[in-house]
């Protein structure tokens, strides 16, 4: 998505309940878009990653919106907010100086993933199988992502905050599960309990793995 000027923030990423990424930079200064195109190709689906050009004329401008007119600037707007809430729980993302251009993105990546609001509760295995029992009987199913490094994958992040699953679907993880749970499944890995009912009195397993 691009900006054409700093108002466009208040018509295109506040109104908007997806978690929007935004890179501020000038024209002719544009060597952190590699990165920003990277994170739409990776995270398009559930944030809205946007670049705002600017000229020399726009010192008034980023001063009234961001306080600062420090440029270039990656900007986190978190999800679930909209609106002056969304704008005032904005933050830039500070990344080291003069850093090769995978390390600017490893910070940039740190932050989202650190701040992006989640369903996703980290559990022990005893407590997933307890309550993922619990939750077949309450009619939800129970959506556990198993790893050993890297963390949560964000589009299952995302997933769990989708107002429309909250109803029937409770998100888990498990970080470097068993055997046993793996199932000679090759993490990362998804694996859960469907809903009981009169035909199935016992939660069904389901699992996908490759992610």
């Amino acid at each position: 998505m691009l900006l054409t000027v700093v108002s466009d923030i208040e018509d295109k990423l506040l109104p908007e309940q997806q978690a929007a990424i935004l890179l501020i930079a000038q024209k002719g200064s544009l060597d952190y878009l590699p990165i920003l195109e990277e994170l739409s190709a990776e995270m398009g689906m559930f944030a809205n990653v946007a670049l705002l050009v600017v000229d020399e004329d726009s010192s008034a401008d980023l001063k009234r919106e961001f306080k600062s007119t420090k440029l270039p600037q990656f900007r986190f707007y978190p999800n679930l907010k909209t609106g002056q809430d969304k704008r005032s729980s904005s933050f830039e993302i500070v990344y080291p100086k003069n850093a090769e251009i995978s390390e600017v993105k490893a910070a940039v990546l740190e932050e989202i993933h650190s701040n992006y609001e989640t369903d996703v509760k980290d559990v022990s295995e005893k407590v997933y199988y307890s309550i993922g029992a619990q939750n077949s009987r309450d009619g939800k199913v129970t959506v556990c992502y198993m790893y050993e490094e890297g963390g949560v994958d964000f589009t299952f992040k995302a997933l769990s905050s989708d107002p429309y699953l909250k109803e029937n679907f409770v998100f888990m993880a498990i970080d470097s599960p068993t055997d046993s749970m793996k199932q000679d499944q090759v993490l990362p890995a998804v694996t859960g309990m469907l809903m009981i009912d009169d035909e199935n009195p016992t939660p069904r397993i389901f699992s996908f793995q490759g992610m």
